[in-house]
């Protein structure tokens, strides 16, 4: 089990971005799950929560992740980070060539649900991803520049592996 000690955990969780953000602006980006009937509704990821690993059958070892774009438009530049906690290691998704159209709600908010993680690297090659503490981290550009980033702390599970 890689658990980080409590004040090490607590000052991570605490760092993390909250939806709205801190200086008032309408801009803000949060970290989910998808959920729902069909997997396509964003669940936001609670400070600490499961996030499970999947493999699809390919051997390659996957988190299926949810994106929220708030207050920056329909369509967006993606990139999302997620770092061991433990190590610092890290794996990343790169924005796509061009702004991708994401779903919007009435709320101004738009999401990007479901978005594939791979995990292979945030370990050495034989170590268990299970249990291990992650940070979650998204920026969304749109293509007019603008930006945010959000952040979000969980943990990986291998229960359905």
């Amino acid at each position: 089990m890689r658990l980080l000690p409590w004040p090490l955990f607590a000052a991570a969780l605490a760092s993390c971005s909250s939806p709205e953000p801190s200086d008032g602006s309408a801009q803000a980006v949060e970290i989910g799950l998808p959920g729902g009937e069909d997997d396509l509704d964003f669940i936001p990821l609670e400070p600490g929560g499961t996030i499970t690993l999947q493999t699809f059958g390919q051997g390659g070892t996957h988190a299926l992740m949810a994106v929220r774009c708030i207050g920056l438009g329909s369509r967006m530049y993606v990139t999302v980070w997620m770092e061991n906690l433990e190590s610092g290691r890290q794996v990343s998704v790169p924005p796509a060539a061009q702004a991708r159209p994401l779903a919007c709600n009435d709320d101004g908010s738009c999401d990007l649900v479901p978005l594939l993680v791979m995990t292979g690297g945030l370990v050495p090659t034989g170590e268990d991803l299970d249990e291990l503490q992650v940070e979650v981290t998204a920026e969304c550009r749109n293509e007019d520049g603008e930006e945010a980033e959000g952040s979000q702390i969980g943990v990986l599970s291998t229960e359905e592996l």
